[in-house]
């Protein structure tokens, strides 16, 4: 084409080197894309695979172990083969013969053999020791036990029975009791009338140091034949001539002391007296039936 008569360059239609490299860059990072994108899914589909793959074996294990212990297949199962391996050292000779008890008086044979829940021939490995101390342990009589496997065949048991020492009487009802205050179970308390019958709310739990006092006095303490812990703080105690001794709250033995000295030299407990009150300390009260009794009587002067 020509302007002005000047002829025009000719323009080819070429793509400058530029752009062809941009445009083969462009090329190999969309391949390296989509190499990176699936070595990512091969990547990531074994472990999925796999996981897929464990998931309901593991969902089976877990139930079959859940059916097994809530079905009560797992303990009877190990009860069983625990029962075969105590019977098998039975028939090995470790099977009970013999149950030694000593220091059995009060608590029965029948008790004591219920308890243990044993039978000549039983596996002797199979018998608790710890678990019958424990039982036993609960019997009102028993203060202390022992109880051992001595191998091959004999269980050997020992006890400390609790010693009666008062009848506590409470809400109407009369209960056997030791120098602790425990309540022992007896078919009938009349068995142990000879012993002094304590009354008053607390007064179980006081035995001991109201026959601690007593031990001042041993011939008050052989007469008394009832005591009454009063207002949760002193004694009043009942002699076998009716007499009542009313204790301080403050160092009884000290007034029963001063009490047995008056008597020595009065002979007070055998006189015709109500009551011996010991409440205050530089004097002796004496309550007598008549007051012929009062004038013949005049324990201040050995105080």
């Amino acid at each position: 084409m020509d302007i002005g008569g000047c002829p025009m360059p000719r323009v080819a239609k070429t793509k400058s080197k530029a752009k062809q490299g941009d445009g083969k860059q462009a090329s190999i990072w969309k391949q390296n894309l989509g190499n990176w994108y699936r070595g990512q899914i091969a990547r990531w589909r074994r472990p999925l695979t796999i996981t897929a793959f464990c998931l309901p074996v593991l969902g089976a294990v877990a139930g079959a172990g859940y059916w097994a212990v809530a079905s009560g297949w797992a303990a009877r199962t190990q009860n069983a083969v625990t029962h075969t391996v105590l019977n098998w050292t039975a028939d090995m000779g470790f099977a009970v013969a013999d149950v030694r008890v000593v220091g059995r008086s009060e608590v029965s044979s029948e008790t004591i053999l219920a308890i243990l829940n044993v039978r000549p021939g039983d596996p002797i490995l199979g018998f608790d020791p710890d678990e019958a101390r424990s039982q036993l342990e609960r019997l009102s009589w028993v203060g202390a036990v022992t109880v051992r496997r001595e191998l091959p065949d004999l269980i050997q048991i020992r006890l400390v029975e609790r010693t009666p020492a008062a009848l506590w009487q409470r809400q109407g009802e009369i209960s056997l009791i030791d120098a602790d205050g425990n309540v022992l179970d007896t078919a009938d308390v009349r068995d142990y009338r000879h012993l002094p019958l304590l009354a008053g709310t607390g007064a179980a739990k006081k035995t001991r140091d109201l026959f601690g006092v007593l031990a001042s006095a041993p011939e008050i303490a052989e007469r008394m034949v009832a005591a009454a812990w009063i207002a949760d703080r002193r004694w009043d105690i009942t002699l076998d001539n009716e007499v009542v001794v009313r204790l301080p709250e403050d160092d009884p033995a000290g007034a029963l002391t001063r009490l047995m000295r008056v008597n020595n030299d009065h002979d007070l407990l055998t006189q015709d007296i109500v009551s011996i009150d010991l409440r205050v300390d530089d004097r002796l009260v004496v309550e007598t039936p008549s007051a012929e009794v009062a004038e013949a009587i005049n324990p201040q002067e050995g105080i």
